[in-house]
């Protein structure tokens, strides 16, 4: 399986986790190494509600959970939405070990513990700042 494969039952929600994970893990057997960024989308008129999203980050570049892009982090940051000061870097390594490389439920819920993001899942199924 690889990162375009992971699908939420609900379009969109929560698949981001699931890929960055599966991105991350698969940059690093490659010798690369990134952090899985965690950060509050602003809410818009397609999306009226505020929102938890996760994506690749080193310094200035962002790879793109979705897409396995590489952006400029401004440009990422400015077209997602992304609320600059709600942006958290976690190291997902200790829970991928802990996980035995599992990536599932369990292992989004402890990334976005890890993150110190206070969230909980809407009625969507997606992930939302309490």
């Amino acid at each position: 399986m690889n990162a375009d494969d992971w699908v939420a039952a609900s379009p969109g929600m929560g698949t981001c986790f699931h890929q960055s994970l599966h991105r991350w893990a698969d940059l690093r057997q490659q010798g690369e190494t990134f952090k899985v960024a965690i950060g509050i989308v602003a809410a818009s008129a397609a999306d009226p509600e505020r929102h938890l999203h996760a994506w690749l980050q080193r310094g200035h570049v962002v790879i793109a959970s979705s897409t396995g892009e590489r952006v400029a982090r401004s440009k990422f940051y400015s077209f997602v939405g992304i609320e600059r000061a709600t942006v958290v870097l976690v190291n997902p390594r200790s829970i991928m070990r802990a996980r035995k490389g599992c990536i599932d439920g369990e292992t989004v819920r402890m990334l976005l513990d890890e993150s110190g993001i206070a969230w909980r899942k809407n009625e969507r199924g997606g992930v939302i700042p309490k």
